[in-house]
C-alpha cells in the first residue's frame, strides 16, 4: 500500500524494482489523500506503471472538481508536462473516485477497500 505519490515515490520505485519485482508481479494499492502537485507529481516516476504485470488499484478523492482521478493523473502525462504518453503505461492500473469520508483500510493489505 502506498500514501501519496510525491517525489518520494521516485525512492519506492527503485526499492519495489529490487526487492519485490524478483518475487513476481507487483500488486498495490496507491491511496491518495487529495491531488494537489506536490502529491501526485511523483506518479509518472513510479516504475511499476510501465510493468504489464503490474496491477494498481488508485484510490482518491474528487470532492471539488468534475474530473475524475483518471483524468487528473493523466493530465500529468501530456506533452506539455511530461514526455512519456499515457499509451506508454503497460500496467494494468483501476481508479476508484472517493468522496470525501472514511475508510477502513483493515490490515493494509489484500482485498482492496469497497468503494
Amino acid at each position: 500500500m502506498v500514501i501519496d505519490a510525491g517525489t518520494g515515490i521516485r525512492e519506492l520505485a527503485a526499492h519495489v524494482m529490487k526487492t519485490d519485482l524478483p518475487k513476481g508481479p507487483i500488486k498495490t494499492q496507491l491511496f491518495l489523500t487529495h491531488t494537489h502537485w506536490d502529491h501526485i507529481m511523483g506518479f509518472p516516476f513510479f516504475i511499476p506503471i510501465f510493468i504489464p504485470t503490474t496491477e494498481l488499484d488508485v484510490y482518491g478523492p474528487v470532492t471539488y472538481e468534475e474530473d475524475t482521478l483518471d483524468k487528473i493523473l493523466f493530465g500529468l502525462l501530456t506533452y506539455r508536462y511530461w514526455p512519456v504518453r499515457l499509451e506508454e503505461l503497460a500496467s494494468k492500473i483501476k481508479y476508484y473516485n472517493l468522496k470525501e469520508g472514511t475508510k477502513d483500510l483493515g490490515e493494509g493489505c489484500g482485498s482492496p477497500p469497497s468503494t
